[in-house]
């Protein structure tokens, strides 16, 4: 599709944004948005209470966070030379379940002057018992909408399945072992309270084109509260923070090589301070720059 200057841009599905590579093609310039759905899925959603599933509590906290957006770096050779921008994440929790909201606006400025803005706009639900997931996305070029994905996947003892209305109707079968997002923040939470430095999963998060995916996760040391290090963001003082590193390998674990990689400083607390996002021939970085505390829901279950 071309931009407002008549250049052509290679539309990539929005499950491409989060940060999964693509295979280069030699003279072609791809961007894989797909991939940064996936990855702002994964940051911790707002819960007030223990997941049905969960084995130790998880307090995460609810939240608004504002990230500014700048170049991480870009491959030798390519054209991309700049890209700034912003990120607002929202986590909000009901008795019922967890909602994200999620919208990115960054601009990608190329060799010769040209500069294409890029829209992401995501939403997703999530009950609490982890029966029920329910997502749409939106990914914009200089304003022009390039592709919608809506759906809704369940998990029952019986059936565990993935709907989707949006781009084209069609059902996908999910594997037994399939978990959401918030269920699998809480997972890498309680392995890093506990020491544990690998955690594997198989997930569904809506935005992946061949439905779950494996993921692992690697996560560093603790890195103990210093009250000193989160001037800017008292709230965050208190919480000890562990880097971690999410490989996304499509179809199963048995490929050596992921199809893509998330970087991220995550809290005890569920908010993440830093996210980097890698497009193949250029990488993102979005740090945290306003942060607004939601309370958490009272439910009486």
């Amino acid at each position: 599709m071309p931009d407002r200057k008549g250049n052509q841009i290679k539309v990539i599905r929005p499950c491409c944004l989060l940060g999964r590579r693509p295979k280069r093609r030699p003279g072609r310039q791809k961007l894989p948005f797909w991939a940064i759905f996936a990855a702002v899925a994964l940051l911790p959603a707002a819960s007030g209470a223990e997941s049905a599933e969960s084995s130790a509590a998880v307090a995460l906290t609810p939240h608004s966070a504002h990230y500014g957006v700048a170049l991480k770096s870009a491959r030798s050779g390519s054209s991309i030379q700049s890209a700034h921008g912003d990120m607002i994440v929202s986590w909000e929790g009901d008795c019922a379940g967890w909602t994200m909201t999620y919208r990115l606006v960054f601009d990608v400025g190329y060799t010769g002057g040209r500069v294409v803005r890029i829209s992401v706009d995501a939403a997703t639900w999530e009950a609490r018992n982890g029966g029920r997931y329910n997502f749409t996305s939106r990914t914009s070029f200089d304003d022009r909408e390039a592709e919608r994905v809506e759906g809704h996947a369940v998990r029952t003892p019986e059936l565990n399945e993935a709907h989707f209305t949006s781009p084209t109707r069609k059902t996908i079968a999910l594997p037994s072992d399939t978990i959401f997002p918030t269920r699998h923040t809480e997972m890498i939470l309680e392995a890093a309270r506990a020491g544990r430095r690998i955690v594997p999963a198989t997930l569904f998060d809506g935005f992946a084109p061949d439905g779950a995916q494996f993921v692992n996760a690697v996560i560093g040391p603790e890195i103990p509260a210093e009250p000193g290090s989160a001037k800017a963001f008292a709230d965050l003082a208190r919480h000890p923070m562990w880097r971690v590193r999410l490989a996304f390998f499509d179809g199963d674990a048995q490929r050596t090589e992921p199809a893509s990689e998330v970087g991220m400083d995550l809290y005890a607390n569920g908010v993440t301070a830093r996210l980097d996002l890698d497009f193949g021939d250029f990488a993102i970085r979005s740090a945290l720059q306003k942060l607004e505390l939601i309370p958490r829901p009272v439910c009486r279950d």
